[in-house]
């Protein structure tokens, strides 16, 4: 169990293991304090989070760089930031009194502990604090230096141009090497299966520190294209990680105006927005301008920076800036269509953001209109033989769940089934799962739930399925569960809540939010059983309520509404006194996490009037059908039992 304030708690406090927790773990969470004091913010985004994955993200995740965040504290205060908050507590300032004594030697302008005092370290400070002595001390030296320069400066070149050659020979052959051994890791003769492109590029990304020691080109080089890679399969945590690498070696490298540090400013500004980081708008301002002066104002990676920008004002977690993100992406799309009108991916990928941006401000008609123009450049694209990336499967499903909003499930199905029929074997973050249960989502709204009890069960199989590749050691368990859970409604009582115990051990064993996800998957399969197959679906549902109870606080809105579907499998199978204290208390903690009249808060009161109906209690029911009709927040149905009314 935790105790504490879980944003200002170290990892081993996240462990919830009170024997590794100890005086540095207080110096970790004065490291928060000192954080959020100099930044404004916390150094991790766990605000409205679960517990499970705030937890995970606190012990696994790199805290925020603070130059990021405030360019002033690049150098030693951001040093000290991060010695404060490192996951090892080995590596930590041991006690409260090293924070305090790094700081006033900062403060100082003296050398701090935590960086290694070198000789040019010692020399700046030494300069910073006895300025005068210093600067008539170089003056006297510079009149010596001058007379020598004059005299070496072309042997000096000379010998210039022949060790950056050599460098950059060394460093092209150490990448071409490094890239080598990259895809060769994927042979199964060394792994004895085969290897995912992830796994495959995860490998290469946790050798980069190492393998280019002294090679801060190389090192820059590939950290972009690890980057670049990682951003074609969604994975924004690890682009930031690399790209933020990446642009500080090209800075030091290039200086702070060069085409590759805006590249890398536009990526790392991509990856901010996907995490929902206020801060990506400055970066991609600044990578904007920085593409403005090096290309002039027509140029294609100009159009390329003002749509990255666009995206970034209206959807990185701040206060959305409507109108200008609007003029950014009608300027930036109009000049990438007339500079490179054959990039039909990049076509796609902006026109795709633009849909976004409309769907969100309920311009639905426009937003459609906008999403057939990327799904038709799309298919271009994959005739022609183009790249197909992560943009495009979401490009799909997107479209879908729009059409399946205004109504048009019949088109939602066929273009969730397009996309499903594109994604290779291995995309990742569970989308093999995901797809099935959204088409299965599509079914169930067209009353089709035949056909989406078959979707969400095999969604459920390639949950566990799915899990394999994460954990190799765990294949063969998970594997068996996965072949268990394809035929699990069909399967007895006792061996299906045996199963889903084993599922759910399983999966907090791995330390996995999957299993959450898998409840709202037994969740949607069982409300679809309701209307096939109820006496399945109770079982199933009772399963799911036992372990949402066990993880979640009472008054979990999934949990209310999983006891609600469960109400209405009982009504479907004539169990109604069963049904009755399920779907009225579940009601009211649906409501409370509610603040408008929408789908879920519909569907429970639904289910009760539905209850009362086949019970032959019409003025019970004609109580809940009224209540649903009336906006009024104050108002009550006619009719609520005691133990109810004391919970409303």
């Amino acid at each position: 169990q935790l105790i504490g304030t879980l944003a200002y708690m170290s990892p081993e406090q996240c462990a919830a293991d009170p024997y590794n927790v100890d005086t540095r773990s207080d110096v970790y969470s004065l490291g928060v304090v000192l954080y959020e004091l100099l930044c404004g913010k916390l150094p991790y985004k766990v605000r409205n989070r679960s517990i499970p994955d705030a937890a995970r993200t606190i012990q696994d995740m790199p805290p925020a760089r603070p130059s990021t965040v405030l360019l002033a504290l690049r150098g030693d205060a951001e040093t000290i930031l991060l010695e404060a908050l490192r996951k090892d507590r080995e590596r930590r300032y041991q006690s409260a009194a090293d924070l305090a004594g790094d700081l006033r030697r900062y403060l100082q302008s003296q050398p701090i502990h935590a960086r290694p005092a070198g000789l040019y370290y010692q020399v700046r400070l030494f300069t910073h604090r006895h300025r005068a002595g210093v600067v008539a001390g170089v003056c006297g030296v510079l009149a010596l230096i001058a007379s020598v320069i004059v005299s070496t400066t072309f042997a000096v070149r000379a010998t210039h141009a022949a060790a950056g050659e050599a460098m950059a020979r060394d460093g092209a052959e150490r990448i071409t090497a490094f890239l080598q051994d990259m895809v060769s890791a994927a042979s199964p003769y060394r792994k004895g299966r085969n290897v995912t492109v992830l796994e495959m590029l995860d490998a290469a990304a946790n050798r980069i520190d190492g393998e280019f020691v002294g090679q801060p080109q190389a090192d820059a080089d590939v950290r972009l294209m690890v980057a670049n890679t990682y951003a074609g399969v969604w994975l924004w945590g690890d682009v930031v990680t690399h790209a933020h690498r990446a642009l500080e070696l090209n800075e030091q490298l290039h200086g702070r105006e060069h085409p590759v540090v805006a590249d890398c400013l536009t990526v790392l500004g991509r990856a901010l927005t996907f995490l929902n980081d206020p801060t990506a708008i400055v970066v991609q301002q600044r990578g904007l301008a920085m593409r403005r002066k090096l290309f002039g104002a027509q140029h294609a990676l100009v159009a390329d920076s003002m749509v990255s920008l666009a995206y970034a004002l209206w959807s990185s977690g701040g206060m959305p800036q409507w109108e200008e993100a609007e003029r950014n992406y009608q300027l930036g799309i109009e000049m990438f269509q007339q500079l490179n009108p054959e990039d039909h991916c990049s076509l796609a990928r902006y026109t795709y953001s633009y849909a976004s941006l409309c769907s969100a401000r309920k311009r639905f008609e426009e937003s459609e209109q906008l999403f057939r123009e990327a799904v038709a450049l799309y298919r271009t694209a994959r005739s022609a033989g183009g790249v197909e990336d992560a943009y495009m499967v979401h490009v799909f499903d997107s479209f879908a769940y729009l059409l399946s909003r205004r109504g048009k499930t019949t088109e939602a199905a066929e273009i969730l089934r397009e996309s499903i029929a594109m994604t290779p074997d291995g995309f990742p973050r569970n989308r093999l799962f995901d797809a099935r249960w959204r088409l299965a989502t599509v079914h169930h709204n067209q009353a089709d739930d035949a056909a989406a009890v078959g979707l969400y069960r095999e969604s459920l199989a390639f949950r566990c399925g799915w899990l394999t590749r994460a954990y190799p050691e765990e294949s063969a368990h998970l594997l068996r569960l996965s072949r268990r859970l394809a035929g699990s409604v069909a399967s007895d009582g006792a061996d299906r809540a045996g199963l889903f115990d084993e599922v759910f051990r399983t999966f907090r064993r791995l330390r996995t939010d999957d299993a959450v996800t898998l409840m709202r998957g037994m969740h949607d399969l069982g409300d679809a059983l309701q209307y096939v197959d109820p006496e399945s679906g109770i079982p199933l549902l009772r399963d799911g309520l036992h372990f949402m109870r066990a993880v979640r606080a009472p008054g979990f809105w999934m949990t209310a509404e999983t006891e609600s579907v469960l109400g209405g499998c009982l009504t479907a199978a004539g169990r109604y006194e069963e049904a009755e204290p399920l779907l009225l208390e579940s009601f009211v903690f649906i409501r409370r996490a509610e603040t408008k009249r929408n789908v879920r808060l519909r569907a429970a009161l639904d289910r009760i009037a539905a209850l009362y109906k086949a019970w032959g209690k019409e003025d019970r029911a004609r109580a809940y059908r009224d209540f649903a009709l009336v906006e009024d927040p104050q108002w009550k149905p006619a009719y609520i039992p005691q133990r109810v009314l004391q919970l409303w």
